[in-house]
């Protein structure tokens, strides 16, 4: 069938346009389950995938350019996640201007993805936003910028947790010990957690508490290599805090 089953399959399917566009520029992009298209090792595209009726919809874009700072500035975190959040972003994002060292101009680029996706798909008709559909348009606008859909609260999880790219996110938490708060910084990576840092002097200003290395380093064993499971995590957690009389906040 044209249309696979499974989601990684479909996705790998009708992605392979927006790589053959991208080899047109010069871009050598690759395929990252789910659904993410890599440059050297780097997420800068994102994408998603649903049903409306018998119809089944991808959606996605390739990053021409992205501001690192500004989306680090514009989420509510602690100045340590902010901190190590803005690392993580440099390490695992880029975008086409970044990889070709100019942005490709929309027009040729369009022409190029419309070109590979009738290769897959046989002719394609233009679109027109028609006014009906403009108008719709600004109706989802305003209820999803709304403060009632922007600040609902979400499920309850122990720690803030912010995702960088497919397979890869930060969590902070905080652990009270000996009378003082400690901030720990979860990295997840490909699904499974990989490092737990506990920012020390040289991190921030003013300086935050140093967790004792031999806690952390407990820690550590405890949970590196656990499945990205919020709950699962904390318990891993637990089992020290019990050991070392120390609390979570």
């Amino acid at each position: 069938p044209l249309v696979p089953s499974l989601p990684q399959n479909y996705f790998h399917r009708f992605l392979k346009p927006a790589i053959a566009a991208c080899d047109e520029f010069g871009l050598d992009a690759e395929f990252r389950p789910i659904c993410d298209l890599l440059a050297n090792g780097k997420k800068f595209s994102g994408n998603g995938g649903g049903e409306i009726g018998d119809c089944k919809v991808i959606a996605g874009g390739l990053l021409l350019d992205f501001e690192v700072e500004k989306m680090a500035n514009i989420l509510k975190l602690t100045p340590t996640m902010r901190k190590y959040f803005r690392e993580s972003m440099v390490e695992n994002l880029t975008t086409m201007k970044m990889e070709l060292g100019h942005t490709p101009l929309k027009e040729e680029l369009f022409d190029s993805l419309a070109r590979k996706f009738e290769a897959v798909l046989g002719p394609l008709e233009p679109a027109i936003i028609t006014p009906e559909i403009r108008n719709e348009m600004d109706r989802l606008r305003k209820h999803y910028m709304s403060d009632k859909w922007m600040f609902q609260r979400g499920a309850s999880n122990p720690g803030r947790e912010v995702k960088v790219r497919e397979g890869h996110y930060i969590i902070g938490i905080t652990v009270r010990a000996e009378g003082r708060d400690h901030e720990l910084i979860i990295t997840i990576s490909d699904g499974k957690v990989s490092d737990v840092l506990a920012p020390g002097p040289d991190d921030l200003s003013p300086v935050p508490p140093q967790l004792p290395l031999e806690t952390l380093a407990k820690i550590k064993a405890e949970i590196i290599g656990m499945d990205h499971d919020q709950r699962k995590i904390l318990k891993g957690i637990k089992n020290i805090i019990v050991q070392g009389h120390i609390g979570l906040r």
